[in-house]
């Protein structure tokens, strides 16, 4: 049984959504969110919240261009929608210490949706 705290059909539909997730993992906390940059372009973004006397407060782990998916109308959202192939992707991605998501699943707990 998985300690996520939600199932995986909710994780991947509060992704698609385009919502943050902010999870734990050995101690630690993440983030996994699609942001704007500082080019004014969205991204999805994967980082690790550090203790309040690192600075910066945050490591960026894995960033990547998003673009908006078209098959949901402006009125299915709230954020910005990513849809599930995207965010299965992400869920992929070799980031935390050195594994993605999915290999750390059982052992990652989903602590906040925004």
């Amino acid at each position: 049984m998985s300690n996520l705290g939600l199932t995986f059909d909710e994780l991947i539909d509060t992704l698609a959504y385009g919502h943050e997730i902010d999870f734990s993992y050995a101690g630690k906390n993440y983030v996994l969110m699609p942001d704007i940059n500082e080019k004014n372009e969205w991204e999805y973004i994967v980082y690790q919240v550090l203790p309040p006397e690192n600075k910066p407060e945050i490591k960026v782990l894995y960033h990547t261009p998003l673009h908006r998916d078209p098959s949901f109308s402006e009125d299915d959202v709230v954020w910005w929608p990513v849809g599930e192939k995207t965010a299965r992707a992400m869920l992929d991605v070799k980031c935390i210490d050195g594994k993605s998501f999915m290999d750390l699943i059982d052992e990652i707990h989903v602590d906040n949706i925004n």
